[in-house]
């Protein structure tokens, strides 16, 4: 009877030993959760430094694309300002095959005139005369020329020469591919010829042509004359 009567007394006892562990252990675990989890604060905390970097992140890449926008309108300015100039030039040189030389080249009018300048004195030829004529027509067909040649830097300078040679060889193009039709027109109402003058075939043109060779012929032959 007392062995029957003392088993249950030693089971209740190892229950609540053993309901007094596993609370410790939940205590445990409890306390193991709250130092290695983040309260609400520090999670907010870290919620706002991360959105603050973010945003400064984000400011900085707005301030780059506007730097950037502003170099880019700055450069395409700059070339819109270059392409007038050029523009320009090239439009004034289009009057020196016309007024200022025919077949010189406007480096030539240059060189020759700096040589002048160097070499005070020394005698000169027929051709050195020619290109110094023409350079003293340059500056009178462009006043600004001596001038600007002297304000800006040399690699400029060589530019500015490039575009009023561009300018001069142009017009002279354009010029001689209307004059084709013209000239071609005026012989064959002036002269007649037979076969008429074909403004674009080259093989009725020149001295081949009875009419074209008797005006390209020296004054000083007589185109008549066979021998």
């Amino acid at each position: 009877m007392s062995h029957v009567e003392g088993s249950p007394a030693v089971s209740g006892s190892e229950s609540s030993s053993t309901s007094g562990s596993t609370r410790s252990r939940v205590r445990n675990r409890q306390e193991e959760n709250n130092h290695t989890s983040p309260t609400m604060d520090q999670q907010g905390e870290c919620n706002g430094h991360s959105q603050a970097a973010d945003a400064s992140a984000l400011a900085r890449q707005r301030h780059r694309i506007v730097q950037l926008e502003e170099k880019l309108e700055t450069f395409e300015s700059g070339c819109a300002a270059k392409e007038r100039q050029s523009n320009y030039f090239m439009a004034q040189g289009r009057a020196i095959r016309r007024v200022v030389t025919l077949f010189d080249n406007i480096e030539d009018l240059v060189t020759e005139n700096d040589r002048r300048y160097e070499d005070d004195g020394e005698d000169t030829n027929v051709d050195q005369d020619r290109l110094q004529i023409g350079y003293v027509c340059l500056t009178h067909t462009l006043p600004w020329f001596h001038k600007r040649g002297a304000e800006i830097e040399y690699d400029d300078y060589l530019q500015l020469l490039k575009m009023l040679r561009l300018g001069a060889d142009g017009a002279q193009g354009d010029d001689t591919s209307k004059l084709k039709s013209l000239v071609a027109e005026w012989v064959n109402r002036e002269f007649k010829p037979d076969p008429p003058v074909d403004p674009d075939d080259k093989h009725t043109h020149g001295f081949t042509n009875d009419a074209c060779g008797k005006l390209l012929c020296p004054a000083e032959l007589d185109w008549n004359d066979p021998l």
